[in-house]
């Protein structure tokens, strides 16, 4: 059992890092590289539950086939049969902690991973400000949820030359604007939580028929 739990606080750290090294990526790539440290710093303990959940039963997973391999590989189980240890023995440890672990496991899974998701999502929209820091460049386009928007440049905290695009389920275009400026503001809803404000100037709506 104390060989069991060593490797496996190995395996899983080891995992965990390398899953919550890919969602920090991941988070940075969508917030832009002016998120910096400031959303490091409020976003990247909401990861670690999820990073955890995922590596945990796959930790378990290689700590068995490395642990029990070993003994197969060395005999033990050999020798504990020739002495007269019932095999038992060595299973029942490996059986409790596996239904350990699933309840933890499910515990993380069920409760605190979409508490922490839920934080990231939260902490996101108030990150408005550094993702339009982000935007420095020229010839640059957004993927929208449903659409997509390019712009030529972004300065003075407003898009220029704008184009956006809304299409349906299916991908056809429903509507197209065209506008020489557009002006993205954060704002606080009625039943509480943040949208999106947009406003476009000088410009014109395309509707499809």
């Amino acid at each position: 059992l104390l060989e069991l739990c060593l490797v496996l606080l190995v395996v899983v750290g080891v995992i965990t890092a390398v899953l919550f090294s890919g969602l920090t990526l991941n988070l940075l790539a969508q917030a832009g590289e002016g998120a910096g440290i400031a959303l490091l710093t409020d976003l990247l303990p909401s990861l670690l539950p999820t990073a955890l959940a995922y590596s945990l039963p796959f930790g378990w997973l290689v700590t068995v086939s490395l642990v029990v391999g070993r003994w197969v590989n060395d005999h033990e189980l050999t020798s504990l049969r020739a002495a007269r240890v019932h095999v038992r023995v060595l299973a029942l440890p490996v059986v409790a902690l596996s239904a350990v672990l699933a309840l933890v496991g499910l515990s993380i899974a069920l409760y605190v991973v979409p508490a922490a998701q839920h934080s990231v999502r939260e902490a996101t929209r108030g990150q408005l400000s550094l993702f339009l820091t982000s935007l420095r460049d020229v010839n640059r386009s957004v993927t929208l949820g449903n659409g997509r928007m390019s712009f030529r440049r972004f300065e003075g905290g407003v898009f220029h030359d704008v184009e956006l695009d809304r299409r349906d389920g299916e991908g056809r275009l429903e509507t197209k604007a065209l506008a020489r400026t557009l002006d993205l503001k954060q704002i606080t809803l009625q039943e509480g939580g943040s949208g999106l404000s947009i406003e476009l100037r000088e410009g014109y709506v395309l509707h499809a028929v």
